[in-house]
């Protein structure tokens, strides 16, 4: 917190009177999304930079493989496994349904594609 408020530690301030709960609360809603309060409430480390790169190996996986079933087998064509990530196993099950579905399309038209 010291640091997301330029050395100023505000938890002395509000012991000393000089900052009320109120504003305290609202220094600490504030902080920013990499801060350690919202790396605990996540339960997690990940940031959205871990997200973006993770969604860009799974796209590049998806490419690798139909670049590979397009030149090659179409009918030996394994989809990718996504990138593990963190939070609701829900939310992961829907991603890999919705990235499941979207292979689907994307084989469908390679399969349908006439050189």
């Amino acid at each position: 917190m010291l640091q997301a408020h330029g050395g100023r530690d505000p938890i002395a301030d509000y012991w000393r009177g000089e900052l009320s709960l109120r504003q305290l609360r609202v220094m600490v809603e504030h902080l920013p999304p990499d801060s350690a309060a919202h790396r605990a409430a996540a339960g997690h480390d990940w940031q959205v930079r871990e997200y973006l790169l993770a969604q860009a190996v799974d796209q590049l996986a998806a490419l690798f493989e139909l670049t590979r079933a397009a030149h090659f087998d179409p009918q030996k064509f394994t989809a990718p496994t996504l990138v593990e990530r963190p939070g609701d196993k829900a939310a992961a099950a829907a991603a890999a349904a919705k990235h499941q579905k979207t292979t689907d399309l994307l084989m469908a038209m390679v399969a349908n594609a006439k050189p």
